[in-house]
């Protein structure tokens, strides 16, 4: 290749055009996941990717020094003089990485097309991996940056065609600005560092105490018990494995215990589902109904059992639509509602008293409900 057709670039130029965009693609990778796993991971991976990314830059910095000498310029080994053409960084260039991010998060789609979820691990391996991005570029503009100012000289990449595929490591120049050295300062880079390994520990330590605390959590004894205590029931998990498509695990709660679980989210529920976890919590009232059905029990839909029982086939569907689906409660309500004459013969009711079931919920109990659970068409 012809020597001046051969550019250069600013290293810490192209750090700083780069590590923007990459977070705010990790953002936008993170949201992703939101619908399904809410703000936790949201945070989590970008997090866990970024801290990454700091470690890389950092070890990035180490092997700088290791070619061109230790900071300070006193050691700094130039070699010889070169002429070189320098361009300002390009779009293309900058979004490369993130495209590359997007094609590893599609292969992860495409790959876990089976899964019910895959736009949510697609989404979360995009996230980690933009900010793994960003923090490789904010600690190797730092670095950088320091190490330019410490030596009085600045650094340039060599472009090459298919850099991106070269596992060699990038040709560098440096070039004397006649600015005298100064000593470095490096309390932002070792903040960096230690950033890099306390907050995604003291996240995970957080994340590992709040969990501890959640009553709904606990051990629980599995068969066919009845709905005063709790138990993980393996025949509504049966039900509810059908109606997802994949294994699903039912807690049935007693009295005191939703109580508890009432009071520590701050809300009166019938039920909710743990989506990442493919678990179904439900209220002593609907696993009761929904035992009794198991147990050949149908009354009547115009008394108050048979009101309870057309609610209650529906909302373990509700749940069963939130595992399929996402956090949408108009879909979620949908779901469960189009869904309740088979779940009700999956416990065993008859074909005429399952639809029977579902059309008194359509007609007598969705009205009442909030409109966040009637948006949409259904």
């Amino acid at each position: 290749m012809n020597a001046e057709a051969i550019t250069w670039v600013e290293l810490r130029a192209r750090c700083r055009r780069r590590w923007l965009p990459a977070i705010a693609a990790a953002v936008l990778g993170g949201a992703l996941t939101l619908g399904a796993t809410g703000i936790t991971w949201l945070v989590a991976f970008p997090t866990v990717g970024f801290s990454l990314g700091l470690l890389l830059g950092a070890a990035a910095g180490a092997r700088l020094q290791s070619q061109f000498g230790t900071a300070g310029g006193r050691e700094a080994h130039l070699g010889e003089e070169l002429e070189i053409r320098v361009t300002p960084p390009t779009v293309p260039e900058s979004l490369l990485p993130l495209v590359v991010a997007a094609g590893v998060a599609l292969l992860v789609a495409v790959l876990g097309h089976g899964n019910p979820h895959p736009v949510l691990y697609a989404g979360a391996v995009f996230s980690a991996f933009a900010a793994a991005i960003a923090g490789l570029d904010v600690m190797g503009a730092v670095v950088v940056s320091r190490w330019e100012s410490s030596t009085g000289v600045r650094l340039y990449a060599q472009r090459r065609r298919r850099a991106w595929a070269s596992s060699a490591p990038p040709v560098l120049a440096a070039v004397p600005t006649g600015l005298a050295p100064r000593r470095p300062r490096w309390h932002l880079t070792w903040a960096l560092l230690l950033a890099a390994i306390v907050v995604p520990a003291a996240w995970t330590a957080a994340l590992a105490t709040a969990r501890s605390n959640d009553p709904w959590l606990r051990s629980l004894p599995a068969g066919a018990l009845p709905a005063t205590t709790s138990h993980v029931d393996p025949e509504l998990g049966r039900v509810a494995s059908a109606l997802v498509g994949r294994p699903v695990q039912v807690r049935c709660w007693s009295p005191s215990d939703w109580a508890s679980i009432e009071r520590a989210q701050g809300r009166v529920i019938s039920g909710f589902a743990e989506i990442a976890a493919g678990r179904i919590h439900l209220s002593p009232e609907v696993c009761g109904s929904l035992i009794d059905l198991e147990h050949g029990f149908e009354p009547a839909l115009d008394t108050q059992a048979g009101d309870r029982m057309s609610f209650a086939v529906t909302a373990i569907g509700h749940e069963a639509g939130h595992l399929r689906l996402g956090r949408n409660e108009a879909q979620a309500e949908c779901f469960g509602l189009t869904r309740a004459d088979r779940t009700a013969t999956l416990l065993g009711a008859d074909a005429a008293y399952a639809y029977s079931l579902q059309l008194y919920y359509r007609e007598r109990i969705l009205p009442r409900r909030a409109a966040t659970y009637r948006g949409g068409k259904c």
